[in-house]
């Protein structure tokens, strides 16, 4: 039993460091820094995000400060959310790469490709990059691998416990269980994509049924949407408005799936014919791209009707944001020697928010200075602009002397 625990926390381990490799390199941070606001200039640099992401729940709140520093607009923002689904993508290229290619050949790959890279006419030419994902790629192989080889003792253990019958008796109490733990997991498990690991190696091994599959998968994703909607409650009223619709698509979306695999089940049996290994592999994928593909359509069809009928507001930067880009205190105490100062989170993209802040604040200092030299003009602007003129300055200058 915990020798097939630690498999899967080395194959999540590795498809973590997989994903992290692609988010960290500049394939990834170059188009996130890209200010266009044009649908077809930023198009492709949405999916290259979405390809390269390492999770749905780290690139939406990476995501959201771009939209809320007002780097980003709000069609930009309700597009890419759609296109970080395609960070399931290396773990779909996992699973789909077992049985039919060794870890054992892809880490030769890997590590050809490494020395290749660190030559000094590629590195310069092509980059290094991101090129550890080829080892990351071959190191979740091969743990896979390991893990389905040592999944008859999870079989046993689950036998000697009784907790078989859990995932393999279709009753609504043992399917719901499996819901409501699988969505607790999903909210406090970060690593994206763990209900895919687990239940590809028990259901290829017969050990879960199709219905407690489905129900597990969904479970992960309504736990990160929880996790997001409950993250997204402290932003300011203007920015959590535009954006709870979205978590309530996912979760209406996800629930007509339970439904409709239920009525499905109800009407159809696979029969002893799918019973193969290999069989079994390809429908567990299929269901699960399908579920993937259902969801990205719902995203994108919200997203699009959302946008169609927006409110013309003027927005300003969420001011919330402030806190999320400094560093909180450890233990919620202050350093004696660093009291009063506060310190910026040292990441590439908080740098860039907080330039583009930065020479934001300069431009509406010299647009401040010409209305105060021209009182005429000043009068024909409404208060109400005014007013939040001032507040986008203060934010500004509270986020910038806070980091």
């Amino acid at each position: 039993m915990y020798v097939f625990v630690i498999n899967i926390a080395l194959v999540l381990w590795s498809l973590h460091l997989f994903g992290k490799s692609f988010s960290s390199s500049r394939w990834h941070m170059k188009p996130l820094k890209n200010q266009t606001s044009e649908f077809k200039d930023y198009l492709w640099l949405s999916l290259s995000i979405g390809f390269t992401s390492s999770s749905w729940r780290t690139d939406f709140l990476r995501q959201s400060q771009l939209w809320r520093s007002q780097i980003w607009d709000y069609r930009r923002f309700l597009f890419s959310q759609a296109q970080i689904l395609f960070s399931f993508f290396a773990l779909f290229m996992c699973l789909a790469l077992f049985l039919q290619v060794s870890g054992y050949f892809l880490l030769l790959v890997a590590f050809a490709v490494m020395t290749i890279g660190q030559v000094p006419w590629v590195r310069d030419r092509v980059g290094s990059d991101g090129l550890g994902f080829f080892v990351y790629l071959g190191l979740s192989l091969f743990f896979l691998e390991t893990c389905f080889k040592n999944s008859g003792l999870m079989m046993q253990a689950l036998l000697d416990s009784e907790l078989v019958f859990i995932t393999t008796v279709d009753s609504l109490v043992h399917l719901f269980l499996l819901l409501f733990l699988s969505i607790f997991l999903g909210v406090f498990i970060p690593v994206q994509g763990w209900s895919l690991i687990v239940t590809f190696l028990l259901y290829v091994n017969s050990h879960m049924t199709f219905l407690a599959m489905v129900f597990v998968v969904v479970g992960e994703l309504l736990g990160t949407c929880l996790y997001l909607a409950y993250r997204a409650h402290a932003w300011s009223a203007f920015y959590k408005k535009r954006i709870q619709g979205l978590f309530v698509t996912v979760a209406g979306y996800l629930i007509g799936v339970l439904m409709a695999v239920v009525i499905f089940r109800y009407f159809f049996s696979f029969g002893g014919m799918f019973n193969q290994l290999e069989t079994l592999q390809w429908i567990h994928l299929g269901t699960m791209f399908l579920i993937l593909a259902g969801l990205y359509t719902a995203v994108m069809t919200w997203g699009h009707f959302k946008v169609a009928r927006q409110e013309r507001d003027i927005v300003i930067s969420d001011v919330t944001l402030v806190d999320e880009l400094v560093l909180p205190k450890k233990d919620g105490k202050s350093d004696s020697k660093n009291d009063g100062q506060n310190f910026r989170r040292n990441d590439e993209l908080t740098e860039f928010i907080i330039s583009q802040l930065g020479q934001r604040r300069e431009k509406l200092n010299h647009f401040k200075s010409e209305l105060q030299l021209d009182p005429q003009s000043r009068g024909k602007i409404p208060p109400f602009v005014l007013n939040q003129f001032e507040t986008e300055m203060n934010i500004i200058d509270k986020a910038i002397s806070k980091t």
